[in-house]
């Protein structure tokens, strides 16, 4: 069942961290959903992603001032515009995932808002 940015936003109590990954159906960036997907399995980090194309859920590229995608939106620490390589990304993930504690488990869904698969 997918859930809406509002219904992810609402349940947002939840002690996880959460990544927004804007991006586009006509540019859909895959590498760096592959990134983000390998790192968070691999080290086994704590952090949701949520997929928002911006094309089907234009209400959320603009209540987030998203002007270029693909954009990654880490909640309560940092806005990345654009590309970015591999071992930047990695860093980016421990370095967030580490702002949580380790009783926290690992939850690596990629919920897509706009589109109706799950990743």
């Amino acid at each position: 069942m997918l859930n809406s940015l509002a219904e992810n936003e609402s349940n947002n109590q939840n002690p996880n961290l959460e990544i927004l990954f804007f991006t586009s159906s006509i540019n859909p960036h895959p590498k760096i959903e592959k990134y983000l997907v390998e790192t968070i399995e691999k080290r086994k980090l704590p952090i949701k992603v949520t997929k928002i194309d911006v094309l089907r859920a234009p209400e959320a590229a603009e209540k987030h001032n998203i002007i270029v995608c693909p954009t990654l939106i880490f909640r309560d620490f940092m806005k990345v515009y654009g590309n970015c390589e591999q071992e930047e990304l990695e860093d980016l993930l421990s370095t967030y995932g580490s702002l949580t504690t380790s009783e926290f488990q690992h939850q690596s869904v990629i919920t897509p808002i706009g589109e109706s698969h799950y990743v």
